[in-house]
């Protein structure tokens, strides 16, 4: 097969990959994950954001990982192109994986200390938002779509700390005994 054959095949099968429902819905959900995770929040909690924002961060990335793993079934080795970094953070799973059950406490490796929750699982879903974001960006058109749903969640967390700056907090938290500074906590 000659090179402009084997470029238009590639050209094609890319253009399947990003008209395909479930990578839509993949991207959609990318967004979505980041997007709830800044938001997140339980104002009658005494840790208003930690514990909500890492269980919903490890559930949208269960269905992130469901997502992409119907993806490389549809569209098999298209999703992830060759690279050194890939193999990297392939051995960063792979030690922290044999680590783990290793660690002083193994609790404390699998999920981290208590309200950080920056344990091995944490570790673990930044891979998926890692998988999801090479698998999921493959041209220019798709980083953009993604920056825009991202700079949508930005302009909504600028404007309630700014809010907060000025005294007009809407939420009222219960048993929070700092302030908390946005959404971010």
């Amino acid at each position: 097969m000659s090179s402009s054959a084997h470029a238009r095949q590639l050209s094609q099968r890319l253009e399947a990959l990003r008209t395909d429902p479930v990578f839509v819905a993949a991207q959609f959900t990318l967004v979505g994950k980041v997007a709830f995770t800044v938001f997140a929040l339980d104002p009658f909690a005494a840790d208003t954001f930690l514990l909500v924002k890492s269980v919903f961060a490890h559930a949208s990335s269960v269905v992130l990982l469901a997502l992409l793993a119907a993806l490389a079934i549809r569209h098999g080795g298209l999703l992830l192109s060759r690279s050194l970094i890939h193999v990297a953070a392939a051995a960063l799973v792979a030690v922290l994986v044999v680590a783990t059950p290793f660690a002083l406490d193994p609790t404390v490796g699998t999920f981290g200390i208590s309200r950080r929750f920056l344990g091995a699982t944490q570790v673990l879903d930044n891979i998926v938002v890692y998988l999801a974001a090479v698998a999921l960006l493959p041209t220019l058109a798709d980083l953009r779509r993604v920056a825009w749903g991202l700079v949508a969640v930005a302009v909504p967390v600028l404007l309630y700390a700014l809010l907060q700056h000025s005294g007009h907090d809407p939420v009222r938290y219960e048993l929070a005994t700092d302030r908390p500074f946005s959404t971010l906590g």
